[in-house]
């Protein structure tokens, strides 16, 4: 009796466990070809396709709803959202396609820099202005805003372990017709009569998740977006195998899951989209968003995603990089290539290795030792095997004092200071100067010729010492231009105003017309930092102030208490405001720079900074990198290895406590 009873608390222990385990996968699949106003399209053909294809991937053909043409009204999408919202449960996996005419329409909210949203055209929706009656028109179209949130909805309800997935086969702009192939969404935006675009603005990509970004913490679940064109593009149809015309990201789609890879993550599962896409449509871009590009599809584990590039162009053993001497490549840096998808270039097969030969601040060209097997630019990424960063030289003149617009120089201190200039490998004597030189009654001095700060004193006709003053010159301009951007690292960080002992997050902070936070020498910040990543974070802060001194905020021994660098670690999904360590802002007045780096692995910027005795060879890659900025204006070139990280910019501007 003993023995059956604990059988059946083991059975019924089994039977909970397996069913907390479990995970369903659901699926909304929307098609409207046959429009009631609207032009006929061939959405109706994508709807078999993909339901075969997620039938493949493991969902029942029981969770797989579908809302077709009349249907489809503004009240059946609205509906099927709720419906599809209240039979989901924490840790299931969604699927939506969506494959219809889009539409651009004025935006309601103000939360659009272009003043239009997007949105899903439904089946009885007039077209534009057909009526007269925008009011009316308007809320036949399903806008982007409530698109986004039904997603915060899902991610709410699926949780942290929940994944949602979205595919957008539409197009919001665009006229006319291109080619054999029908184009979807090929009407002007729908607006009222008073409506009036920004007169400057920068279109965004896709802004469906403007609400679910809003909404991006690590209790809900994941999410990718793949649009299958930019916003300003037309999405252009065309032919499945079977001779029958379908959207070209559902097409794509169905071609790369009916030959899916093992371990594929959102981001491979793209690149291969691109790949195809390309061949078929070569004009058309299509988008990809979300926090979980490196999760593997339908709720699977995230795999760590080594930093990349993208191929602009190919011409036999040439490549055009989209990316250049800011991130390290620059001529002389090494890369490999590798198909695209590649997770871990140690662990695959290289394609070629090259060299860089000719670099620009964000496109470089590249020398490949081979020419590779690639049918198309998107089929291959870059990796940055040795970067480059190289110091260009910087011009030096001399400052004009004197009221005729002549310096104070003699002709022989200004031949000196000329020969002095020729000795130092990165500087030059130019038209447009970047650094002054000026006479003092004591001492000579180096100016920033764009602010007029004094950036280093040294006595007159002294080559060595301004030498060292040109060096530190060097390095401040290294380090305020370098960043660094790693997938792994998702590192968000804010300057909080302090005020009467108390942190203020939300406040009314002033801001110029370029939206940098501008502070009054007195006041106090704190620094707020929250790791949105799935691995830990350590962060170190140096103060880059405008006279080109530079300082540690994080780690710092010279405050009590200390902030050691083990301190500065951050769990994933942990917000940590470091309140113990208050910054008060002080002069020079001008704008500061706090340069944020982030890493994986425990670094200590102070004691680079401060150039510590007896801590050479134990430097992280991301230190050397800092470490041999000390010598680029010798040697003008640094190639420290490979440094993962981030390291960004957070600009501030210091006014004195009078002005406004």
């Amino acid at each position: 009796m003993q023995f059956v009873f604990r059988l059946c608390l083991m059975l019924i222990f089994l039977g909970l466990t397996q069913a907390g385990l479990c995970q369903n996968k659901y699926a909304l699949i929307i098609g409207i070809g046959k429009y009631k106003f609207w032009d006929k399209i061939s959405s109706d053909n994508d709807v078999p396709y993909i339901k075969a294809a997620l039938i493949k991937q493991g969902f029942p053909d029981a969770n797989i709803s579908i809302l077709m043409d009349e249907q489809a009204t503004i009240f059946g999408i609205n509906q099927s959202f709720k419906n599809l919202v209240k039979r989901v449960h924490s840790g299931d996996v969604v699927f939506i396609h969506v494959s219809a005419h889009g539409e651009q329409i004025e935006d309601n909210n103000k939360d659009e820099v272009d003043g239009l949203d997007e949105s899903i055209v439904s089946y009885d929706a007039p077209k534009p202005g057909s009526t007269g009656n925008y009011a009316k028109e308007q809320n036949y179209y399903f806008r982007d805003d409530q698109f986004g949130i039904f997603l915060n909805q899902l991610r709410n309800k699926l949780g942290q372990k929940g994944d949602v997935v979205v595919f957008l086969d539409a197009c919001h702009s665009g006229s006319g017709v291109r080619g054999l192939h029908k184009v979807r969404g090929n009407q002007p935006p729908l607006v009222s009569a008073t409506f009036k675009q920004p007169e400057t603005f920068s279109a965004s990509a896709t802004g469906v998740f403007a609400e679910a970004e809003k909404n991006n913490n690590n209790s809900l679940a994941s999410y990718v977006l793949v649009s299958g064109s930019l916003a300003e593009e037309r999405n252009t149809e065309s032919v499945y195998p079977d001779g029958k015309e379908g959207g070209s990201l559902s097409i794509a789609l169905t071609k790369v899951l009916d030959n899916l890879k093992p371990a594929t993550t959102y981001r491979s599962l793209y690149a291969d989209i691109v790949v195809d896409l390309n061949e078929m449509v070569p004009d058309q871009h299509p988008v990809i968003e979300g926090n979980g590009l490196d999760r593997e599809l339908f709720g699977g584990k995230y795999i760590s995603q080594k930093p990349y590039f993208e191929i602009e162009a190919i011409d036999k053993d040439q490549l055009f990089v989209k990316g250049g001497t800011v991130l390290g490549l620059d001529s002389g840096a090494k890369i490999s290539l590798y198909i695209a998808g590649t997770k871990n270039p140690n662990q695959s097969d290289t394609l070629a290795t090259g060299t860089i030969v000719a670099a620009e601040p964000f496109r470089s060209l590249v020398k490949l030792n081979k020419i590779p097997d690639l049918l198309a630019p998107a089929a291959g990424w870059v990796f940055l095997t040795e970067p480059v960063y190289k110091q260009k030289h910087v011009s030096i003149g001399f400052f004009k004092q004197a009221e005729n617009g002549a310096t104070k120089f003699s002709v022989e201190e200004m031949k000196n200071y000329q020969q002095i200039i020729r000795e130092i490998s990165q500087a030059e004597i130019g038209e447009i100067p970047e650094l002054l030189i000026s006479k003092g009654i004591t001492q000579d001095s180096l100016i920033m010729a764009s602010n007029g700060f004094v950036f280093g004193y040294f006595n007159a006709g002294d080559g060595n010492e301004l030498k060292k003053i040109f060096q530190r010159y060097c390095q401040y301009k290294f380090l305020q231009q370098l960043e660094l951007k790693s997938s792994q690292v998702k590192l968000d960080v804010k300057l909080l105003p302090y005020v009467n002992g108390k942190i203020v997050k939300q406040s009314n902070d002033k801001k110029n017309d370029n939206g940098i936070l501008t502070c009054k020498v007195g006041d106090a910040l704190v620094v707020q930092a929250k790791n949105n990543g799935d691995e830990p974070v350590y962060i170190n802060i140096l103060d880059l102030q405008p006279d080109g001194i530079i300082n540690s905020i994080f780690p710092n021994t010279n405050t009590n208490p200390i902030i050691t660098p083990e301190e500065l670690k951050i769990e994933p999904g942990e917000e940590k405001i470091f309140s113990n360590f208050v910054i008060t802002i002080g002069k020079p007045t001008g704008l500061e720079v706090f340069k944020i780096f982030a890493s994986l692995t425990k670094i200590d910027m102070e004691r680079i900074a401060q150039r510590t005795i007896g801590s050479k060879g134990n430097f992280s890659a991301l230190e050397k990198l800092i470490d041999q900025s000390y010598d680029i204006s010798n040697r003008g070139i640094i190639a420290p290895g490979n440094p993962e990280g981030s390291v960004f910019n957070i600009p501030f501007r210091i006014i004195d406590k009078t002005e406004r």
